[in-house]
């Protein structure tokens, strides 16, 4: 049986590594089919997954080149990227195939130039937001989060840099065409709108509109119980988690927990400001305390340290009566018993616990879990029992090995993210403040991203789902991917409010022009995550669950809370002259 940190962690490399062969391709192919139903030319499918492919690769690529190493969180960099790299495409084919509709007989460069025109800004205003949002994993503590954001936001660069330079180039070398074609004329000529699905939109835009009152408060509702359930989220992350309860390795560290101490380890260091103070019986009793105390607690399996050698050699030298199975009393007897035990057959043992100068010593508990909720109740617990009991004897506790370690990753994982989302936040409402040159368009941009990240939290509170690697990726995406939905929608709306000065109408028409793209762009990126629920590795099923929930809600939030704010707010519409001609 195998079992321990090493074999975890090897095994999670080598499963992420092989799921990925088997779920990209699955992936690729169901988006495939996705674009393939929306907009039903080759052209539709095979450009999007061209760029999407060509950027996966350059980066990964880039990773190689630089010999930069492949942590486990980096196998899920070609997932990620996905979700982000596939956007921009969509909404600029969308956009083209509603030109090439409205007069199919102009030249391909001709209504590329104009697409190109009208999106050239949105794209890449778009592309920077979400770049931001994984810049801030820069100042991750840990180098895996930091080079996950690194070549996160250098695939970004390379998707869009295909998408405003090879698909362009080739639609103004094709003929224009339009899937369905004689349908959606015949629509328009009928019901006004290219497909039912505009239609529901422009009608659902008007509805928020005349009933915006309602809507606030609904959301006010939601926002407070979703704040309510956030309350209840906590950090917890096991390596164990991350395999099929079947697997070899479930399989051996449960059998290993159930016969021996433990399959994780915490260490402590008890270190003295003098030598030989762990000859001193005081000392050595405050230790077999602590040993006595952190034993009881749950999920502890046993210690070991000098402690136990003492008294050991003290029973055997007294013909094994139990009575004396206790630290002498005398520190030259204790000195004596430690000078036998070095110069005996097994001496390795005694360097293992304490060293030579007789300052420093080793306090091994071994423990039956790896999840971090119970490993920081484990060491909290420790820390304030050496922190009473120890005072005065003049020593020093520090803390080590797997157990240690997994806990202080949690803290800098939770940490880290805190940091990534507030700063993220922060930088995509300056840089649309900026870009609209309004602070409140700016704040506008991040409401319907803050209140999805709130609904998401709120319902994983409420589930007991806790913080771990997959959940803060997918906030990750949701970040990323849901500030576009915003921007596309703030700069076809003003452009619309421009030529109509209607807010009513001007929402009618963006609902009619990128609400649309919007849905089909959630709809994609949600259907490749749905892949990801039938993979054998549990961190990307949960990652599948909440890239789906997230790209669900981004959808909802962008397309309700928008229009209602945009009721609300009266915002100066564009100068005419600075409007894209339509």
């Amino acid at each position: 049986y195998l079992a321990g940190r090493p074999a975890i962690e090897v095994t999670s490399g080598l499963s992420a590594m092989q799921d990925m062969r088997v779920m990209i391709p699955l992936l690729l192919a169901a988006l495939g089919m996705t674009l393939l139903v929306i907009f039903r030319t080759a052209r539709g499918v095979v450009l999007p997954l061209f760029v999407m492919g060509a950027s996966i690769v350059w980066t990964m690529g880039v990773m190689v080149l630089a010999d930069v190493p492949l942590y486990t969180i980096s196998t899920m960099l070609p997932v990620i990227l996905v979700a982000v790299s596939i956007g921009d495409s969509v909404h600029l084919l969308s956009h083209y195939y509603d030109h090439v509709l409205h007069d199919a007989h102009r030249a391909g460069s001709e209504i590329t130039l104009q697409v190109m025109d009208r999106l050239s800004l949105p794209i890449i205003t778009t592309s920077v937001t979400t770049a931001v949002g994984f810049l801030s994993l820069m100042f991750a503590q840990m180098p895996p989060f930091i080079v996950f954001g690194l070549f996160t936001m250098l695939g970004i660069f390379f998707s869009w840099l295909l998408t405003v330079t090879f698909i362009p180039a080739v639609l103004a070398l094709l003929k224009p065409k339009v899937g369905g074609y004689l349908a959606k004329r015949r629509a328009l000529r009928v019901h006004s709108e290219q497909s039912r699905l505009t239609g529901i939109l422009v009608r659902g835009g008007e509805i928020l509109h005349t009933k915006r009152r309602a809507v606030v408060f609904v959301l006010l509702g939601l926002s407070a119980v979703a704040a309510l359930g956030a309350s209840k989220l906590y950090v917890d992350s096991s390596w164990m988690s991350d395999f099929r309860q079947d697997s070899d390795l479930v399989l051996g560290n449960k059998m290993l927990n159930d016969k021996f101490q433990g399959t994780i380890f915490l260490n402590v260091v008890v270190e003295g400001d003098k030598k030989d103070i762990f000859k001193s019986p005081d000392l050595l009793r405050h230790i077999e305390g602590l040993q006595k105390y952190v034993d009881g607690l749950p999920y502890v399996g046993g210690s070991r340290s000098v402690v136990d050698y003492i008294k050991n050699m003290n029973k055997t030298l007294h013909a094994g009566d139990d009575k004396f199975n206790v630290i002498p009393d005398s520190a030259a007897q204790i000195g004596e018993y430690l000078f036998l035990f070095s110069v005996s057959g097994r001496p390795q043992q005694l360097d293992e616990m304490v060293d030579y100068d007789y300052r420093r010593g080793l306090v091994t508990f071994g423990i039956k879990t790896d999840h971090t909720r119970e490993l920081k109740s484990i060491i909290d617990e420790t820390r304030k029992y050496i922190d009473k009991e120890f005072a005065g004897q003049h020593v020093e506790a520090h803390f080590a090995s797997s157990a240690n370690n997994s806990y202080v990753w949690a803290q800098l994982l939770i940490d880290s993210q805190t940091t990534s989302i507030v700063l993220s936040k922060i930088s995509i409402l300056l840089i649309a403040a900026l870009l609209f040159k309004s602070f409140r368009m700016g704040f506008i941009a991040v409401i319907p991203l803050t209140l999805t990240t709130l609904f998401i939290a709120g319902v994983a509170g409420f589930l007991a789902i806790p913080i771990d690697v997959s959940t803060a990726l997918a906030a990750g995406v949701a970040i990323g991917v849901g500030v576009d939905y915003a921007v596309h929608y703030i700069f076809c709306y003003r452009d619309e409010l421009a030529r109509s000065g209607d807010v009513l109408l001007a929402t009618q028409a963006t609902m009619r022009r990128v609400g649309r793209t919007i849905v089909f762009n959630a709809v994609i990126v949600t259907v490749g995550f749905a892949v990801l629920l039938m993979s054998q590795f549990p961190p990307h099923v949960k990652l599948g669950y909440f890239v789906v929930a997230y790209m669900v809600v981004s959808c909802l939030m962008a397309l309700t809370v928008l229009p209602v704010l945009f009721a609300y707010s009266r915002i100066p519409a564009p100068r005419p002259e600075t409007v894209h001609a339509a």
